[in-house]
C-alpha cells in the first residue's frame, strides 16, 4: 500500500525517517512471477534540498516490525504476570499464607486456625487437612520442601 494513501502517514514516517531538510519518497514495484499472481515492493528514500537520495527502506521495516512487536510483547508479558500472580494466590491459599486466619467455632469453645487448612486441629480435621496439602503438591502449587514442612507441622498438632 503506498504511503501517500493512508491519510498523514507520510509526515509521521518522514519524521521518523527523514533528517531536518529532507523529503520522504516512495518507488512502488509490481512483480508477476505466476498468471494471476501479482507482488509489490517499495524502496523508501528521504530526498534533501539538492535532490540526493538516501535509501531508508530498512528502516522503515525495523520501524513497522518494532510497532507490532513492541505491543505484542507487553501484551503477553501482561498474559504471563497475571498467570503467575494467580498461581501463586493460588498457592498461598493452599499452602496457608501469613494472611490467611479461619475463625471456626466448637461447641465448647472458640478457637483459631492459623495455618489456612480448614477447620480446626481435630482427629478429622487433620485427615482433611494432609488432603488438601497433597492436593496442592500434586497440582504444582508448591514445592517438595514446602509440602514436607507444612505436612511435619500438621502432624506434629496430632
Amino acid at each position: 500500500m503506498p504511503i501517500d494513501s493512508v491519510p498523514g502517514m507520510t509526515p509521521i514516517l518522514q519524521s521518523l525517517l527523514c533528517e531536518g531538510g529532507e523529503t520522504l519518497s516512495a518507488e512502488r514495484h509490481t512483480y508477476s512471477y505466476r498468471p494471476g499472481e501479482t507482488s509489490y515492493s517499495a524502496t523508501y528514500f528521504c530526498t534533501n534540498n539538492e535532490e540526493v537520495q538516501r535509501d531508508v527502506t530498512g528502516r522503515a521495516i525495523m520501524i513497522g516490525i518494532a510497532v507490532f512487536v513492541v505491543p505484542f510483547l507487553i501484551g503477553l508479558f501482561m498474559i504471563i504476570g497475571g498467570s503467575i500472580g494467580m498461581a501463586g494466590k493460588a498457592a498461598s491459599a493452599a499452602v496457608g499464607g501469613a494472611t490467611s486466619t479461619i475463625m471456626t467455632m466448637s461447641a465448647d469453645s472458640a478457637r483459631v486456625n492459623r495455618n489456612g487448612f480448614g477447620p480446626p486441629v481435630g482427629k478429622d480435621s487433620i485427615t482433611e487437612r494432609l488432603k488438601a496439602l497433597k492436593n496442592a503438591y500434586d497440582q504444582g502449587l508448591i514445592t517438595e520442601a514446602e509440602y514436607e514442612s507444612k505436612r511435619q507441622q500438621i502432624l506434629g498438632e496430632i
